[in-house]
C-alpha cells in the first residue's frame, strides 16, 4: 500500500522521493507564458498525483477521486488554480470574482500552450460537423 502524504498544495508539496518546487509554474502564472520548464514541472506534479504520491488536502476524498477520474487535464487545471491561489495577493484573495477571472485567464494561457484551447467553439464544431457523415449520427 502506498504511504500517501497529505500535504496541502499551498505548503509546497514536498515528499521523500523528490523536492518539487513550483518556480517555473509560478513564473508562468505571473507572465502568462508557459515554457517547457513550466509544463514539465506541472507534468511531474500530475504524475505524482496520478501515482498516489500527492493529494490535495483542500479537497475531500470524494472530490479528489472525481478530480483524478476527470483525467490529466482536469488534474492540471486543479493544480494550476491551487498554485495561482497561493501566489495571489491578499487583496485579490478577498475578491472571489477577481480571483476567478484571473484563474480563467491562467487556464486559457496554459491550454493554449498545450494546443487544447478552442477560441471559437461554434466555428470549430461547424467545421468538425462538415467532416462527419450524417449516418454516424452527429448532432449539435
Amino acid at each position: 500500500m502506498i504511504d500517501r502524504e497529505h500535504i496541502p498544495l499551498e505548503q509546497g508539496l514536498h515528499n521523500n522521493s523528490a523536492d518539487l518546487t513550483f518556480d517555473n509554474i509560478d513564473k508562468a502564472i505571473e507572465t502568462g507564458e508557459w515554457n517547457q520548464e513550466a509544463l514539465d514541472e506541472l507534468n511531474n506534479l500530475i504524475t505524482d498525483i496520478e501515482n498516489g504520491q500527492r493529494v490535495f488536502n483542500r479537497l475531500s476524498q470524494r472530490e479528489f477521486v472525481g478530480c483524478t477520474r476527470g483525467g490529466k487535464r482536469n488534474v492540471a487545471a486543479s493544480c494550476i488554480c491551487a498554485i495561482s491561489t497561493k501566489t495571489d495577493s491578499k487583496a485579490e484573495k478577498s475578491d472571489e470574482f477577481k480571483q476567478a477571472d484571473k484563474q480563467k485567464r491562467i487556464i486559457e494561457n496554459w491550454a493554449k500552450s498545450e494546443n487544447i484551447w478552442i477560441d471559437n467553439t461554434n466555428e470549430h464544431f461547424e467545421k468538425v460537423r462538415e467532416h462527419i457523415p450524417l449516418e454516424q449520427g452527429f448532432v449539435l
